[in-house]
């Protein structure tokens, strides 16, 4: 077992990896009586194309989020919720880009939860039926999402944004491509990637390490599980933008909606970790478009926003910055924010003070179980290790060189979508 002290947090974290591959990533906390355990798969929406071998597959878009539904289904009569309700233990799941997460909440039966957990998530019951009877409801998800506003200017700014890149389709799907998945694609995709070697588990909160590992690996040690030479194809995203302007017309829009999206080129700074490049470009968002920036507060003040945040994401070689405004002067708006983008500033005073909020987030964030566990899969699926050392990279963060980042930033490759009434 593999022993990880976080630094300056007073945490510990177990790390038991598994014959068959499988990784339980564990932090107990006795001061609360509650765990949480996710099961995760390192497979999502985007996932749609791969090679098994020297052979290449491509499957339907929205089959990682349909097979998070269908996973449910047990047998012809039987449901995971059913199961989870005897134990009051309440379960969900969720998939998203780059993965799928099945989890559970619970007080006590903790082994009987766990065996359940990896029992119906690694279970191969699919049929004819059952598949059928879950693209009704999925196809209605999907229109119950493409008719939501929020949503929508999400997706609309990816489409804008994304030449490539699968991000800029929705993670159910469309209707047609539900319509079309088939039983052999669920078979295919669930006995490739719902593979040990390519998923972990994470349990937090209540609970004794020796029971979690003595438990997990006798469940595994009843199953056997084909070994696959798989491999994930994602294509290469250009620095160019799909669109640099969409306006879009809704008379179901109550107030004006806007997102502004960059393209930044990564590799010019490649000398720096992506987790501490992702925090170093938070703190410049946050110093320059927060709800306690200046901009912010001058445009509160002029009642000229009802809401405007940022947001920054690694994504291979390209870096994301996009800026969310709501408001009624919402093209007035968006010109004063792409000056200020432009020509972002940071004083030392308001530096300090969010790298200080980042660092009391992060120390009080574990006594949360689902922000503790959140923190794990995130370190895991974006960055493929665990960090001992995030409280020293949150505190060497330095103003310098968060200039000399800013300072490298581009922003001529750009998107608009608006999105407004008649």
């Amino acid at each position: 077992m593999e022993i990880i002290n976080l630094k300056k947090v007073d945490q510990t974290l177990y790390v038991e990896t598994l014959e068959n591959g499988l990784t339980i990533y564990m932090l107990p906390n006795n001061k609360i009586s509650t765990y949480y355990l996710n099961f995760v798969c390192k497979y999502g929406s985007v996932d749609t194309e791969f090679k098994i071998g020297k052979k290449e597959y491509k499957v339907s878009d929205g089959i990682a989020h349909f097979l998070e539904h269908v996973n449910f289904q047990i047998s012809d009569d039987v449901s995971a919720e059913e199961l989870f309700k005897k134990y009051g233990s309440y379960i969900n799941a969720y998939t998203s880009y780059d993965q799928t997460v099945y989890e559970v909440d619970g007080s006590n039966n903790i082994k009987k939860n766990l065996n359940l957990l990896l029992d119906y998530v690694q279970n191969d019951y699919f049929t004819e039926k059952t598949i059928a009877k879950e693209k009704g409801i999925i196809i209605e998800e999907v229109r119950r999402d493409k008719n939501d506003i929020n949503r929508r200017i999400y997706l609309e700014g990816k489409k804008a944004l994304f030449i490539r890149n699968k991000k800029d389709r929705m993670i159910v799907g469309e209707e047609e491509d539900v319509k079309g998945i088939s039983l052999d694609e669920v078979k295919l995709v669930h006995k490739v990637f719902y593979n040990p070697s390519n998923m972990f588990l994470v349990v937090t909160g209540n609970f004794k390490v020796k029971d979690v590992i003595e438990t997990v690996r006798s469940n595994q040690n009843n199953k056997r599980f084909e070994k696959y030479n798989v491999k994930k194809i994602h294509h290469k995203e250009p620095l160019e933008v799909e669109k640099s302007l969409v306006e879009i017309v809704d008379n179901r829009v109550e107030i004006p909606k806007a997102i502004i999206s960059y393209k930044i080129d990564r590799e010019k700074y490649k000398d720096i970790e992506d987790i501490e490049l992702n925090y170093y470009l938070s703190l410049i968002l946050k110093c320059n478009f927060s709800a306690s920036s200046l901009l912010y507060e001058e445009l509160k003040e002029k009642n000229m926003i009802s809401n405007m945040r940022s947001s920054a994401d690694i994504d291979d070689n390209i870096i994301v910055i996009s800026i969310y405004i709501i408001s009624d002067k919402v093209r007035e708006v968006i010109n004063i924010v792409k000056n200020k983008i432009k020509n972002m500033t940071m004083n030392e005073s308001d530096f300090v003070r969010n790298r200080r909020a980042s660092i009391a987030n992060l120390i009080y964030g574990y006594d949360d179980m689902e922000s503790t566990t959140c923190r794990i899969i995130k370190q895991l699926i974006s960055y493929g290790k665990i960090y001992d050392n995030l409280y020293d990279i949150y505190n060497g963060i330095n103003i310098n060189k968060a200039n000399e980042i800013m300072n490298k930033l581009n922003f001529d490759n750009e998107s608009t979508v608006i999105l407004e009434k008649q």
